[in-house]
């Protein structure tokens, strides 16, 4: 299914269902991206499925992926490149589950700054060998998964996976003065966190769980990340008071634990980076900060 514009703006899909499948291409590409909207109780995008709202000479557009229960994107492409700015995508469901295959999402923008993509589930959100990119030429982009602590405008996801073999890059590109990196969320009331993160030169990396156990694996992850961005880790206790993220009352129960074996350290890079740990609950620092 084709809206593109030739020589103006992409066109605009709405596509409503029970129960959602895609299998082949839906494309709202132009001069600046269309919008392609699906709303669906279940949704299904199987292999070679692809959502394409690019803008060819412009921003992209927007790709917006609602269901009330489970989503699966297995080895599909979601993309809303711009050749200026990058787009929009977002990947909610409002009582299911979300799980990405192999899957490709992208709001770059080529000669702009990196787009916005937001993917959380209310009960489990899984990312697994996918790739999330929203990195931009000017400036790096917005990625949040399993929760948008500032504006709450998605879910917050019981539970996040984030394994291995995935990558979230919300970089800066521009080679000569890369200074101007993006903002990487990854949240959860508990959170498995093994991807590669990269928000960029003078970027930001929020962690925000219920509670976390920093082990080896994790603490990796942090030193290869503070070489470029700051990092923020702020745990907070869904059963406490809150507004906006907040407990009122700033007595919350979660906990942050560094492992004995872990070891957060700065390993290279001259970029001034920080690492902020946040508990409304209690902080055992086992291991090491370097």
């Amino acid at each position: 299914m084709q809206a593109n514009g030739n020589n103006g703006p992409g066109g605009n899909f709405n596509l409503q269902a029970t129960q959602l499948s895609i299998a082949g291409s839906v494309q709202a590409n132009g001069n600046t991206g269309g919008i392609i909207t699906a709303v669906a109780n279940t949704a299904t995008l199987s292999a070679g499925a692809m959502l394409q709202a690019n803008g060819n000479n412009g921003p992209g557009g927007a790709i917006t992926l609602q269901t009330m229960n489970n989503q699966v994107i297995n080895n599909a492409q979601l993309q809303a490149n711009g050749s200026g700015n990058g787009g929009n995508i977002q990947i909610t469901t409002t009582q299911g589950d979300i799980n990405l295959q192999s899957a490709l999402i992208q709001t770059n923008g080529a000669n702009g700054r990196g787009g916005q993509i937001g993917i959380a589930a209310t009960n489990y959100t899984s990312l697994e060998s996918s790739t999330v990119q929203a990195t931009g030429f000017t400036q790096g982009g917005t990625i949040k998964v399993g929760n948008d602590a500032t504006n709450q405008t998605l879910p917050f996801s019981i539970f996040t996976n984030l394994d291995a073999n995935s990558i979230l890059n919300a970089s800066q590109v521009n080679q000569v003065n890369a200074t101007n990196g993006g903002y990487i969320e990854t949240s959860g009331q508990t959170i498995n966190l093994l991807s590669s993160i990269n928000a960029g030169r003078g970027g930001m990396w929020l962690i925000d769980p219920s509670d976390l156990t920093i082990t080896q694996l994790t603490a990796n992850l942090l030193s290869t990340a503070l070489n470029t961005s700051s990092v923020t880790i702020s745990v907070t206790n869904t059963n406490c008071t809150t507004t906006f993220g907040v407990c009122g009352s700033n007595t919350g129960t979660g906990s942050l634990i560094i492992d004995t074996q872990a070891s957060i350290i700065k390993t290279s890079g001259t970029v001034a980076t920080t690492l902020t740990l946040n508990a409304y609950g209690s902080i055992y620092h086992y291991g090491t900060i370097a």
